[in-house]
């Protein structure tokens, strides 16, 4: 073996300003320190933080589980660069400690391991949210916006670029409409308070704006459904009840992306709102995007195509109770006026619908 230079760079490539890019080194696991450390050093140039651990390389079990309990072995936290496991076996050295970036301090582990002829390196921390594959994943933090949330992102063997998720390729402008017969809206918006996509894919947001009298969303999203927004969505459904078209199914598995907020909108000069509102993106086995809509206090079912409903109640004065159905168009849902009283009768309606369904 002989000694050498072992460089980790962080590429800060996000497009929010740059105040501080530093580490703090606070431990180190190695085989024999005595004979194989030989030092450590931390310089940034530009809005690059290079690491340089000065070791010998010599891969051990040792580095490998003191990497891995840094997160309680959760595999989640855990990122890597080019080939290798995302949960390493041996690792040549790993080296602990804190992650400014800017006004946020970070806990994080950092090792170099070996795939085939190459050094790689690893990269875990509490605060990491991994991508399916592990290469790559979200540095959460509570005091960043959703579209703000800070990814790294693996650059070749030994490095990682720092982007904001709303950076990410893969961008879509994915259009959900309400409508509401025929009658126009005055006014229309929804104020997004949570969301979830799919770790790895892009994010920038809502807007909203009337189209030809309907209600439109413009939810700026990538397209790769997974487990993680379905989870949320119905985690955040809790009680509730959610439609979708052309599926039968009452909750989705996989989705794009879920929102939630509060949905209000005015019709013949009378304001309407509804909070705690989720509408999501997913896909069905026809290959095609649909879309779900739901809410913790709307109750109803889903039905295979159409045919499915939710009752749900708006805050205006006096109250006003709206039956929200799927329709033909994929991305678009309508929403109907019903009679206080109406409630129970719409509901009997749609439970007996479902029954014969089963």
């Amino acid at each position: 073996m002989s000694k050498t230079d072992n460089t980790f760079k962080l590429n800060f490539k996000a497009d929010i300003e740059l105040t501080k890019l530093d580490f703090k080194l606070a431990d180190y696991n190695i085989e024999n320190p005595k004979d194989n450390w030989k030092g450590f050093q931390v310089e940034r140039k530009g809005k690059t933080l290079i690491i340089t651990v000065k070791a010998y390389r010599h891969k051990h079990t040792g580095p490998a589980t003191f990497y891995k309990k840094s997160v309680d072995y959760d595999t989640d936290c855990m990122i890597h660069t080019a080939g290798g496991s995302n949960s390493p076996d041996e690792l040549n050295f790993a080296i602990k400690g804190t992650l400014y970036i800017n006004d946020e301090r970070f806990d994080v582990c950092i090792g170099q391991g070996n795939h085939v002829a190459t050094n790689n390196w690893h990269f875990c921390s509490p605060a990491i949210q991994a991508k399916d594959n592990n290469k790559g994943g979200v540095l959460y933090s509570p005091k960043q916006s959703a579209t703000t949330q800070l990814y790294l992102d693996p650059s070749g063997n030994y490095s990682f670029n720092i982007l904001c998720v709303r950076q990410l390729s893969g961008l879509h402008n994915n259009e959900f409409l309400l409508s509401f017969g025929n009658e126009k809206l005055d006014n229309f918006s929804f104020n997004v308070t949570d969301s979830k996509v799919t770790i790895g894919q892009p994010y920038n947001g809502v807007t909203t704006s009337i189209q030809n009298g309907k209600g439109q969303l413009i939810i700026k999203a990538g397209r790769s459904k997974s487990k993680v927004p379905a989870k949320w969505f119905a985690h955040e459904i809790n009680k509730g009840s959610a439609i979708a078209s052309f599926t039968g199914k009452q909750l989705p598995d996989e989705l794009n992306f879920a929102i939630k907020g509060t949905l209000q909108f005015s019709l013949a000069g009378k304001q309407y709102t509804i909070k705690n509102v989720l509408i999501g993106q997913g896909s069905n086995q026809h290959i095609m995007n649909n879309w779900w809509f739901g809410g913790t206090l709307m109750k109803g079912v889903n039905l295979p195509v159409l045919g499915g409903g939710l009752i749900t109640l708006a805050i205006s004065i006096p109250p006003q109770a709206f039956l929200v159905k799927s329709i033909l168009n994929t991305n678009e849902m309508s929403m109907q006026a019903i009679a206080i009283n109406d409630h129970s009768k719409e509901l009997e309606h749609l439970n007996l619908a479902i029954a014969k369904n089963q």
